[in-house]
């Protein structure tokens, strides 16, 4: 809006621009007069090699595609047969926001939800009494556990909690597949390296965001398990997901892993200060500020106050939660303008 610069900063990490650094490898890989289609050209290769070394893993199975729906359904598809079954909380991206895609691709899934008493994480007595229950043939077999890091309410899988699912998850021949949209958010408030909050701690496949942290429109599916992978060249023909000119969805995550944690790590800094603003200003959060969002409770009338402002958030759980996103590139002018418009208003504490 014309009166509001900032309307669409706390939207989404969606509505972020790409990165500078993943736009110019775009531009690199378009100076090409040509190049090998569907992935054969070498910044496809290039890239596949950085991802490997990112996380230490070098036989590691790499595949671009550019929607993190298309990501998380082809994965799980891949990873089970029609009559097996996915655990995942009730709050998950596959469960609430994927329109029944993972079970379209997937030809006939099963979701457990399995979510804590909070409702952001896995519950694993929940999943061990589905699995007591089973009923052999006549019950859906459960195969894999799928978690979100960071999770939809903006919290992170510490280590030792991804250790304690992998425990969970061999002792009983289950695969970890990993929706991670928000995976450099979590390395940046972890501290963790790539590889212990993935693979070491037992991950089977991890859906690696790009978008969100400024990798243009390419996630990255990666198999830390290559046998997994059997068949993905033809599920993602068959998906929509091969691209003739790979190169643009791969070429920027040679840019963006130079930089790909620290840009994380500043989105999570601005929420770190928005929800102290917040706070500060008599609001409740909903949710710890773990990552880059912040969960607030909001009355009605603040809300129209704000819309009045012209500011665009999420209404995201129950009757009065509120999901304010930051970005790779958000200003601290932009925190600054908010707060002082949540403090306008008379029932806020000034």
């Amino acid at each position: 809006m014309a009166d509001n610069p900032y309307a669409f900063a706390f939207a989404s990490d969606n509505t972020a621009p790409a990165t500078p650094e993943a736009m110019q490898a775009i531009v690199d890989a378009n100076r090409d007069a040509f190049a090998p289609s569907y992935g054969a050209d070498h910044y496809t290769q290039r890239a596949i090699a950085a991802i490997r070394d990112f996380f230490e893993q070098p036989k590691a199975e790499v595949f671009f595609v550019f929607s993190g729906t298309a990501a998380n359904s082809l994965a799980i598809a891949a990873c089970r047969q029609p009559f097996e079954s996915v655990f995942c909380t009730h709050e998950a991206h596959i469960e609430k926001d994927e329109s029944a895609a993972p079970e379209f691709f997937a030809q006939g899934l099963k979701l457990h939800l399995v979510g804590d008493a909070r409702g952001d994480k896995l519950e694993l007595s929940a999943m061990g009494r589905i699995l007591r229950d089973n009923r052999g043939m006549h019950s859906a077999q459960p195969r894999i556990i799928s978690l979100s890091q960071c999770t939809e309410f903006g919290t992170c899988y510490q280590p030792a909690e991804l250790l304690d699912i992998s425990s969970f998850a061999k002792a009983r021949n289950l695969l970890i597949h990993m929706d991670g949209a928000r995976f450099a958010n979590a390395l940046a408030s972890t501290g963790a390296s790539p590889a212990d909050i993935s693979w070491r701690a037992g991950v089977d496949v991890l859906c690696l965001g790009g978008t969100k942290n400024g990798v243009a429109c390419s996630e990255a599916v990666v198999f830390f398990r290559p046998e997994l992978a059997a068949g993905f060249l033809n599920r993602r023909k068959q998906g929509g997901q091969l691209l003739s000119k790979m190169r643009m969805l791969s070429a920027p995550w040679l840019g963006a892993l130079q930089n790909y944690p620290n840009r994380a790590a500043h989105a999570n800094q601005c929420a770190r200060v928005l929800s102290q603003g917040l706070q500060e200003a008599g609001l409740v959060l909903a949710f710890p500020t773990e990552a880059n969002g912040v969960f607030v409770r909001l009355a009605p009338a603040l809300v129209q106050h704000l819309e009045s402002r012209h500011w665009h958030f999420y209404k995201f759980y129950q009757d009065d939660v509120y999901r304010f996103m930051c970005a790779w590139n958000t200003e601290h002018a932009a925190i600054d303008a908010l707060l002082a418009d949540v403090r306008s208003y008379p029932h806020v504490k000034n």
